[in-house]
């Protein structure tokens, strides 16, 4: 089997493929271990952004009071 996925980005409504990246001869089960793996890691990113934007507030909010 032949598994075949490609990356994109999108940025202010254009989507460009940022690479297609293609998995020979992968047995389902790694294939899916795989694709759990890069969603965990995506969930990490986005947990960093989320304490990011919250640290950012934050200063915002105290910047903001002290006005």
């Amino acid at each position: 089997m032949t598994v075949a996925y490609a990356q994109t980005n999108q940025t202010n409504g254009n989507t460009k493929n940022e690479g297609i990246f293609v998995i020979n001869s992968v047995e389902i089960d790694t294939y899916m271990e795989f694709v759990v793996s890069e969603i965990e890691e995506c969930k990490v990113q986005i947990n960093l952004c989320s304490q990011k934007i919250e640290g950012l507030n934050s200063e915002i909010n105290s910047l903001t009071n002290k006005t």
